[in-house]
């Protein structure tokens, strides 16, 4: 199989993002997971984020994640449930992951969503 590469980043929350609007329901809690590990040797591990950007009726985003750790030597699966709360109506929901450092390279494979509540 193949899996997603984030690489030439410019800031920390710069990976792989996959818009979720009209997928995800308002109010409702999903278990998300996802596979990642570190490119290369030079880093042997570092901070690793799930997120969720949520817009709705307030004046700015909010967001919710998943926090953990990856590595250089083997796949590590990050899983939790994660809620899409909103206020008044959702104008958009982004999923995307972030954390490790700019000059880290990682992939990222396996991403799961399925409703729970």
């Amino acid at each position: 199989t193949q899996s997603l590469l984030c690489k030439d980043r410019t800031a920390t929350w710069g990976g792989a993002q996959q818009d979720m609007f009209g997928r995800f329901q308002a109010n409702a809690t999903y278990r998300l997971s996802v596979w990642a590990k570190i490119k290369g040797t030079d880093v042997a591990s570092d901070d690793f984020k799930l997120t969720l950007s949520i817009r709705d009726d307030e004046p700015n985003p909010h967001y919710v994640g998943l926090y953990g750790t990856i590595t250089n030597s083997e796949w590590t699966l990050l899983e939790g449930d994660l809620t899409v709360s909103v206020t008044g109506t959702m104008t958009a929901v982004k999923l995307y992951v972030e954390r490790p450092a700019v000059e880290v390279d990682f992939w990222v494979d396996d991403f799961s969503a399925v409703l729970v509540s």
